[in-house]
């Protein structure tokens, strides 16, 4: 036993300087800051909410890198609380083509310890809207109407694009109905010299989802009444559309342009013709003032006092319009309640209207539906050429 005593005595003189070694490279503070990173899903629609909850030391500052597929990167930043959790939660971008794996990095920092985590998350793409695309024609002369059908999702908004010879761009914009239906109607009205194809893009957007679909129709050159401001329907050989280049050297923004010859008024806008309707001027005794003014007051409603005194066969009672727009010294255009026909010879003695067979005080008479249109689109300061 005494032989065995002595030969652990080395062994034991051993342990007593290792152990304490050991132990004060234990108790030594460990590298980096505890971190536990969870994704709340593996995949996320495009548009979609995404979230990754965090668990680290309190109070530790945390930040959330991420580099989609697109080579997009975001980041985003917070703070721990007393407990070390924090949720970070976010949309992804829509529109960016951002499909694929997206790569997720996770830093906490503490004082002057940190710890990172990496993974990746699946971005998946939106799947389309449901679109069918038709339209009312497959070939149309200049001038004529085009229609465009749009089939897809209940309420969703639809953008429709008819592009001619990449010089003429007609747009619309709508809803589709609770069938998912609607349609775009437009006049098309161009000068063409050889036929052509006009190429349609819908495009459908509902909440974060979108589609587009395309189309196309021929095109044709137009009838003779296709001015070079447009398809003007109440053109003809006896009554041409009126050569505004006589006027202007530059077409005003906004024109208003009555016609006492063919009692007719156009409307255009940056040198289209926009809206075109009938209209009654002066009588032969109390002509329309001729050549150019601008439009100075819009008043709704108004009351006309007639300036002549009773029995004068210009004398007539107060008579009430609904809208109201001089352009010179007491002559204007407004509806006209009392009047129910317009056009060519309304302006003189006439029996197709009993109500008021004659042509107007000198102002110009506008049926009430043009005139609504008119008070909502010209501007106070609208350009009026009367010829």
């Amino acid at each position: 036993m005494a032989r065995i005593g002595r030969s652990l005595w080395p062994l034991m003189l051993v342990l007593s300087v290792v152990i304490p070694f050991q132990y004060a490279s234990a108790s030594a503070a460990p590298p980096g800051l505890p971190l536990h990173v969870t994704p709340l899903q593996s995949s996320v629609l495009e548009g979609g909410s995404a979230r990754v909850f965090v668990h680290t030391a309190p109070s530790a500052l945390l930040t959330l890198r991420l580099r989609y597929a697109a080579n997009l990167v975001s980041t985003y930043g917070g703070t721990a609380d007393a407990a070390g959790r924090y949720v970070f939660a976010w949309h992804v971008p829509t529109g960016k083509q951002l499909a694929g794996a997206a790569e997720l990095q996770v830093t906490a920092r503490s004082g002057a310890e940190s710890s990172s985590w990496s993974s990746t998350l699946l971005i998946k793409s939106r799947p389309p809207i449901g679109l069918f695309v038709a339209t009312t024609a497959k070939k149309i002369r200049a001038g004529d109407s085009i229609g465009v059908f749009v089939g897809t999702r209940a309420g969703a908004r639809i953008d429709v694009t008819i592009s001619i010879a990449d010089t003429e761009t007609y747009t619309g914009t709508g809803h589709a109905d609770v069938y998912g239906r609607w349609v775009y109607s437009t006049a098309v009205d161009v000068i063409l010299k050889h036929q052509t194809t006009a190429e349609v893009t819908v495009l459908v957007i509902s909440g974060l989802d979108q589609s587009t679909a395309h189309t196309s129709f021929v095109l044709q050159p137009g009838p003779p009444n296709l001015t070079p401001y447009g398809f003007d329907r109440l053109a003809s050989a006896l009554a041409p559309a009126p050569d505004l280049s006589k006027y202007f050297k530059v077409l005003p923004d906004k024109l208003v342009v009555v016609s006492t010859a063919e009692q007719t008024m156009r409307e255009y806008q940056q040198g289209r013709l926009v809206h075109e309707n009938y209209v009654t001027t002066g009588r032969p005794e109390l002509p329309t003032v001729l050549g150019i003014f601008h439009v100075y007051l819009k008043q709704s409603p108004f009351t006309f006092i007639s300036p002549w005194p009773l029995g004068s066969p210009f004398y007539y009672p107060p008579s009430p319009v609904r809208y109201w727009m001089p352009f010179f010294e007491g002559y204007g255009l407004h509806d006209s309640p009392w009047r129910s026909v317009y056009g060519p010879g309304t302006n003189l003695p006439h029996s197709s209207d009993p109500g008021e067979p004659f042509g107007s005080h000198g102002c110009v008479n506008i049926p009430l539906p043009d005139m609504v249109w008119l008070w909502d689109w010209a501007p106070v300061g609208t350009t009026v050429l009367i010829y």
